[in-house]
């Protein structure tokens, strides 16, 4: 079957056809024989690469040539970033909305289709509840994530809401996909085809043993990882590696690199980050290996993907996040881990649904006629468990996590803004996979729990059957946080508060990330605490008697310190050094603490305390600056070390960037700088300069 046989308009189909779209694979016309592109719900559970992409897009194309709307979820920015970029290339007018939670963002209504995230979609709905009235097509990307504790209950909580519109949900190959398809009203297609044939084998001992019992020995001696790799690689062929942590990535990478520069590889290294983790990455991408896993900062993560893609990498070894990452196919997949450690249980053998996730990278389609999905056993006892839970097995059953107590928090709450009823909550909740699986009776009860869990803590009011939000209550719900979080902040308001204080304060919510306690670590911010106990907003546990609770509120000391040293100053690379954590994980720190402060700030409004000085926080954080650079980090172009060194030299304010001669400013910050600086303050600047500017570059 052709795309020109489906009866779309010529200019979408000469659009597919650009993107190297024109015949279907056998499991996409089993899922255009099911009607969906004439509007009918469908569940898609089919092997990565198999095509699941091109129906979303289908759907999408004869949506807007209906004239209607379509809202494409995905459970990644960078996901996204992707799926809204290959949108474009096929003329649809899309939109791509990711970013802040706290906003109304009205001027998505004027496009043909939005991309998104799920958390971005509900963020949205909780503004304005009508939002996606007039949308008729909802695309879920990777709706088996269902299963994940979280991302999960939102997703869940978005295609209940969306249960009256058409719904387009693709999936992974899941051992229940005819339950997700009944949830959903959806015709179901299952299938185990691939473009690119699949074999899967166990290595042990210098030999792989595949699924069908064949074998095959492994050439070569020293490291069993590389000695997989450099046969992986023969005959421009690529290899993902996936490993359990971040160091083996990089170790592994290290030892693969030394390999392939003995073998003679070599390539020029394009501009890393200016961090220690992007030192170690030069270093090992000069010889065709390299690492990837979320400490990285965002750049190296993004260079390394496009690399491999382009086929100049030959090598990545990467934490199990990739695979469910965007699109980095590799001729033969490796898995030498496959356990992980949990703080709680130690380590845990990783689902099969992820293992599959892996797998299913091996194969390039237009590149291999085969993929090699390869497990690593460390002795000959574990060749049988890993063809028994992962090679023969069938993948988990996908199940609802709603009933998780942070999930129904802040979901019952957002279906109380304004006002709901009991009866309002059934009949929402009556749609949900939670309810499906475990009956909605069940499902009551834990609803009826966190009615007064919220009721207790201010942020609902009953009267009658009414259940209304607060004004806190519903703001709380627009500020996209967990309603604990609410709570606390709102106990840890104080007109004397410190700025460590109320840094620790953000740190003590449910919604920050915090960073556990090394070797040594726990002397240290023993002596912090002691040290700054008095400006604590929360009770400190008492370490005799609480020990365990102790601890912890000690990792929120450690993430409190860290982000102290953030905004006094300290450089990245510094701060990276001192606490061993990756640019990465510091943007994600100031991303979540940065935003769980401007909660702070409008909580403090709402409750009609003083919140100047919490905002003054938000854009320290934001900026990385003491308070005496905020106004000069205010002006577009002037970051922290930029300020700090007009602050020096005595230019203070934004009065003095106006005043300040542009030839002095141009020794400071260069030309193209100094001018952008003077024409952001309103300051017309001679097109004659602009063009010596632009002639001499910059002096930075």
């Amino acid at each position: 079957m052709e795309i020109a046989d489906l009866g779309l308009s010529s200019p979408h189909v000469k659009r597919f056809k650009k993107m190297g779209y024109s015949t279907l694979y056998p499991t996409q016309e089993e899922a255009v024989r099911t009607g969906f592109l004439e509007g009918g719900n469908i569940v898609v559970a089919v092997p990565t690469a198999s095509g699941k992409t091109l129906l979303a897009y289908l759907a999408i194309a004869r949506c807007v040539e209906l004239g209607g709307r379509a809202v494409y979820v995905v459970p990644l920015k960078a996901l996204a970033e992707e799926k809204y970029a290959e949108l474009k290339e096929l003329g649809v007018k899309v939109a791509l909305s990711i970013g802040d939670y706290d906003s109304h963002e009205s001027w998505l209504k004027d496009y043909e289709a939005v991309v998104t995230t799920s958390e971005k979609f509900d963020s949205l709905l909780r503004h304005e509840t009508r939002f996606f009235d007039d949308i008729t097509l909802l695309i879920a990307d990777e709706v088996h994530l269902v299963h994940s504790l979280r991302r999960g209950p939102t997703l869940e909580v978005v295609l209940a809401k969306m249960r009256h519109k058409q719904i387009v949900a693709l999936s992974a190959t899941v051992s229940n996909a005819e339950e997700i398809a009944a949830w959903l009203d959806a015709h179901l297609v299952v299938s185990d085809w691939r473009p690119v044939a699949l074999k899967k084998a166990v290595y042990c001992e210098g030999t792989l043993v595949y699924e069908d019992t064949t074998t095959a020995d492994v050439e070569g001696t020293g490291d069993d990882t590389v000695r997989l790799v450099s046969y992986g690689v023969a005959d421009e062929g690529q290899v993902l590696v996936f490993v359990n942590s971040r160091k083996s990535t990089q170790a592994v990478a290290r030892r693969i690199a030394a390999k392939f520069k003995r073998a003679g590889i070599e390539l020029d290294v394009p501009k890393v980050s200016d961090t220690p983790l992007g030192d170690e990455l030069a270093k090992a991408m000069r010889y065709g290996a390299v690492f990837h896993h979320a400490g990285m900062d965002r750049s190296d993560r993004t260079l390394v993907e496009r690399l491999f893609r382009e086929g100049a990498l030959r090598a990545i070894v990467a934490t199990p996040t990739l695979a469910a990452g965007i699109n980095v196919p590799a001729r033969r997949v490796i898995i030498r881990d496959w356990r992980r450690f949990d703080a709680n249980r130690g380590y845990v053998p990783i689902s099969n649904l992820e293992i599959q996730q892996m797998m299913g990278r091996a194969g390039r389609p237009k590149y291999d006629t085969t993929g090699e999905a390869i497990l690593m056993a460390k002795s000959p006892a574990q060749v049988e468990t890993l063809f028994d839970e992962y090679i023969n097995a069938p993948t988990e059953r996908i199940t609802s996590k709603l009933s998780a107590d942070d999930a129904l928090r802040s979901h019952v709450l957002a279906l109380c803004v304004p006002s709901s009823t009991r009866e309002g909550l059934l009949t929402f909740f009556s749609k949900t996979l939670y309810a499906h699986q475990y009956g909605i009776d069940t499902v009551m009860g834990k609803v009826d729990d966190t009615v007064r869990f919220l009721s207790l803590h201010g942020l609902l009011a009953q009267s009658d059957d009414a259940l209304d939000a607060t004004p806190l209550g519903a703001r709380v719900s627009e500020l996209y946080i967990d309603p604990m979080s609410g709570v606390v902040l709102r106990d840890a308001l104080r007109k004397d508060a410190t700025v460590f204080g109320m840094l620790h304060a953000l740190c003590h919510t449910p919604d920050m990330p915090r960073f556990y306690l090394r070797k040594g670590d726990s002397e240290t911010y023993d002596l912090l605490t002691y040290e700054m106990h008095d400006d604590f907003l929360v009770e400190v546990p008492d370490s005799w008697y609480e020990p365990e609770e102790y601890q912890f509120f000690l990792t929120e000391v450690k993430t409190a310190a860290i982000l102290m040293d953030w905004i006094s100053e300290r450089s990245e690379r510094e701060v990276c050094e001192k606490y061993d954590i990756g640019p990465g994980d510091l943007l994600r720190l100031r991303d979540n603490a940065e935003w769980i402060c401007y909660a702070y700030k409008e909580i403090a409004r709402v409750q009609s305390m003083p919140w100047q000085a919490i905002n003054r926080l938000v854009y320290r954080i934001r900026h990385g600056v003491g308070e005496d650079l905020l106004e000069l980090t205010s002006v577009k172009g002037i970051g922290r070390v930029r300020a700090r060194t007009l602050y020096n030299l005595n230019i203070r304010s934004v009065q003095d960037l106006r005043t300040v001669p542009l030839e002095r400013l141009q020794r400071i910050l260069g030309n193209k700088t100094a001018i952008k600086v003077k024409q952001e303050l309103g300051i017309v600047v001679s097109e004659r300069r602009q063009q010596d500017a632009s002639r001499d570059g910059t002096l930075e």
